[in-house]
This record gives C-alpha cells, sequence and structure tokens, in this order.
C-alpha cells in the first residue's frame, strides 16, 4: 500500500510539473512583454518632448554663436526659447538620464545668467553689440556684457545633441 500511495504521490508531482511549466513560462513572457511596453512608452515619450526641446536649444546655440537667422531673433525671443525648453525640461525630468541633465544644466549655464535677484530675468551671456535686436523690455539687462565663448558653446550644445544621440539608441 505504502509503495502504490508512493507512486501516486510521484505521478501527482510528474502531472503538476508538466502543468506548471508552461504556466511559468506564459507568466515571465507577459511580464517581459509589459516591461518592454512599459520601455517603448517611456522612449516614445522622450522623443516627443526631445522633439519640442532640440529646435528650441539650436535656436538658443545660433544666437550666442552668431549664426543662421540670430540677426531676426530678439532677446526676448531667446528667453523665451529658454523658458520653454526649462518647463519641457522639468515637467518631464523623470525621462531624462543623469548625463543629459548635467549637459542640459551645463549648455543653459553657459547661455545664460540666472539668478540675477528676485523678480529678475536670466541674462544671455553675450555682448549686446552684436546683436541688431535690443531688447524692449523695459528695465531688462537682456545681455550680461561678456563675449560669448565660441568654443565653449560649440563644446556645450555638441555634449547636449551627443547624450541626446545616446539616449535616444542612435550611438552607443
Amino acid at each position: 500500500m505504502e509503495g502504490g500511495l508512493l507512486n501516486t504521490f510521484v505521478e501527482v508531482a510528474k502531472a503538476l510539473g508538466a502543468l506548471a511549466t508552461p504556466v511559468v513560462v506564459v507568466i515571465v513572457a507577459y511580464l517581459f512583454q509589459r516591461r518592454q511596453k512599459v520601455a517603448e512608452a517611456a522612449m516614445a515619450e522622450r522623443i516627443k518632448r526631445i522633439a519640442l526641446i532640440s529646435p528650441l536649444l539650436n535656436r538658443i546655440f545660433s544666437y550666442r554663436h552668431r549664426v543662421g537667422a540670430y540677426l531676426d531673433w530678439s532677446p526676448e525671443e531667446i528667453l523665451q526659447a529658454k523658458r520653454e525648453a526649462d518647463r519641457e525640461f522639468r515637467t518631464y525630468e523623470f525621462l531624462w538620464s543623469p548625463e543629459y541633465r548635467e549637459a542640459y544644466h551645463r549648455f543653459m549655464e553657459e547661455c545664460f545668467s540666472t539668478n540675477r535677484g528676485e523678480g529678475n530675468k536670466a541674462g544671455i551671456r553675450a555682448d549686446a553689440r552684436h546683436y541688431p535686436k535690443k531688447a524692449s523690455t523695459p528695465n531688462w539687462e537682456a545681455f550680461t556684457g561678456e563675449e560669448a565663448d565660441k568654443v565653449r558653446n560649440q563644446e556645450a550644445y555638441n555634449q547636449v545633441q551627443s547624450v541626446t544621440a545616446r539616449d535616444l539608441g542612435f550611438r552607443n
């Protein structure tokens, strides 16, 4: 009798094992697929936000570097580009890698003088003599008066672009 009970137990265990294997495979596949969908959604959102931020950063870069259509832009438009980029960046900061955050902040610090006192707008780190359109906002010192360092400006911009490309999977 004991042998029969043991054989029955072994047979039941085999049957449960045979049933459990496909169930475990299905659960693991489901969890993997779910994680993949979350990663894809995060990447799609990151791409959408980068598509909004990148042209704004390019405008700021071009203005300070004095290339492209910089002659057509006012200091207010450049400050507005900074504000829009910052809003996107800060609203979706959870999407950015630490390297992207660092590169973004470095670029913005290279381009703007911030924390100029409560109620004071950021200033563009540049000499107003190079820009035909002057600020029309009363009592705003739009430019810091310092000469834009084009090498540092280019390096900071390139770093943002490089980290962006890596984070989006275009480079390793």
